[in-house]
């Protein structure tokens, strides 16, 4: 199993990373949340499965427009110096409610099961 949390979390991006409905009713100005959205396997081989690839959104919320991309791009740069695959540069996303703007992005991680 792969725990995205240990690698993207606010000790890693200096900024609140939440599972995806978890966000408390306080919330602060930015954060991220993630939401694992597909689990399957990559790779079956031998009626054994070798590869489970495991999908992800991550969205950046923000109350400063002016920091929307940069939040994305911070996201992209840490999760591909950890191994995960990027798919392309983000997303706008429905976020806009409240004085909030919101971005996204997918991520993609391969985890080799050995059998």
């Amino acid at each position: 199993m792969i725990d995205i949390f240990s690698d993207f979390n606010e000790n890693t991006i200096k900024q609140k990373v939440y599972r995806q409905g978890s966000a408390p009713k306080e919330l602060p100005n930015e954060f991220y949340t993630v939401q694992n959205y597909n689990t399957n396997n990559n790779l079956e081989a031998d009626n054994k499965v070798k590869q489970v690839r495991w999908d992800w959104t991550i969205i950046f919320y923000t109350k400063n427009i002016a920091n929307i991309y940069t939040g994305i791009e911070n996201a992209i740069t840490l999760l591909s110096q950890r191994g995960y695959e990027i798919d392309g540069e983000g997303y706008d996303f429905n976020g806009k409610y409240n004085g909030w703007e919101a971005r996204a992005f997918d991520v993609t991680k391969i985890e080799y099961k050995e059998n």
